[in-house]
């Protein structure tokens, strides 16, 4: 299969603060694609249970959002941190195999997405020992550029306790410590 080059141009503006209190970045972008490249699941027909990925291009594509980073130290010992993104996405209409895809956002392109993060430090009981407590949302993305199968959007909870000795760091970690079933896959 031959496919077309891959063009890009961007453009990005941010912005930082810091001081001892606080740490502020945002960041906002633009990004225009041509020819953009997509990977394109492709079964084998002799034999059902086999596929493989193609590389096919769609004549254009955008991205466009904003990123924004906040850290408050409200003391020695307590910290919360949040992060913040909006994202648009577009690919133009692409035919694959006698049928026409596209028009709508990309694969794997969250609109939204959300954290919180509170870490208290411990060192005035026990020196070193750190926990963090942190929430995640994602929304909801197409799976593939194939199909309209879209994930739920969710959000997580982990949970990491930290000691440091010196020049050594134990970490105790859990991830979706609720156990919470996200993703939304039908298949």
């Amino acid at each position: 299969r031959i496919y077309n080059r891959e063009s890009c141009n961007n453009i990005e503006l941010g912005m930082h603060y810091a001081s001892k209190k606080h740490k502020i970045n945002f960041s906002s972008f633009y990004m225009h694609r041509n020819n953009p490249q997509l990977r394109l699941a492709h079964q084998y027909t002799s034999d059902p249970t086999s596929f493989d990925y193609a590389t096919y291009n769609a004549k254009t594509a955008y991205h466009y959002g904003f990123e924004a980073d906040f850290i408050i130290n409200f003391s020695d010992f307590l910290k919360i941190s949040n992060s913040l993104s909006i994202l648009k996405t577009y690919v133009s209409e692409f035919e694959y195999r006698d049928k026409i895809y596209g028009d709508r956002e990309l694969s794997h392109s969250p609109n939204q997405k959300y954290s919180i993060a509170l870490v208290y430090n411990f060192s005035k009981y026990i020196k070193g020992l750190k926990i963090n407590i942190e929430s995640n949302y994602i929304g909801e993305f197409y799976f593939e550029e194939q199909n309209d199968n879209k994930s739920d959007p969710y959000n997580l909870l982990d949970l990491s306790i930290q000691y440091k000795y010196k020049n050594f760091i134990l970490s105790l970690w859990s991830k979706n410590i609720t156990n919470k079933k996200y993703m939304g896959c039908p298949f």
